[in-house]
């Protein structure tokens, strides 16, 4: 099987297939569909080369809760007799204060109520060697309607 050669157009508007446009596609270079079918060509997801090394391991503690303000039920779900658990993806900066927040499950009633308490909450910052990191946490805030 062969391609031919792309066409690429050069800043004249004029066609050229030079190879110095920056653009090289040959089919000699690739394995074609028959060899890849019949498996006399294999393709490997490994790297060609050596690829260095990230640290990985070291002294790392979680977050931990210092502080926190219940949520405050909401009068409308308080009515509706609404309960349930509100799941929050929270993003604990290096300072332990909550800086963003996404709602992963729960009654929409319940979730702003959930996110504006969370908001307010203090944390011991995750750490990473003994210097403070950022991190995210799931939190689950229970709401149990009145009886």
């Amino acid at each position: 099987m062969h391609l031919a050669a792309p066409v690429v157009a050069s800043r004249g508007n004029k066609q050229t297939s030079d190879a110095d446009a920056g653009i090289n596609l040959t089919s000699e270079d690739q394995p074609t569909a028959d060899a890849l079918n019949s498996g006399l060509v294999q393709v490997s997801s490994q790297p060609a080369a050596p690829v260095s090394k990230l640290p990985v391991g070291g002294d790392v503690k979680e977050a931990v809760l210092i502080s926190s303000v219940p949520p405050t039920y909401p009068a409308m779900a308080r009515t509706q007799h609404v309960s349930g658990s509100v799941v929050v993806d929270a993003l604990i900066e290096p300072n332990g204060r909550v800086s963003t927040m996404k709602v992963v499950s729960g009654p929409a009633i319940l979730q702003q109520a959930a996110m504006d308490a969370i908001k307010q909450w203090k944390y011991r910052p995750a750490s990473l060697d003994g210097n403070p990191v950022a991190m995210h946490l799931t939190v689950t805030i229970q709401f149990r309607a009145p009886q």
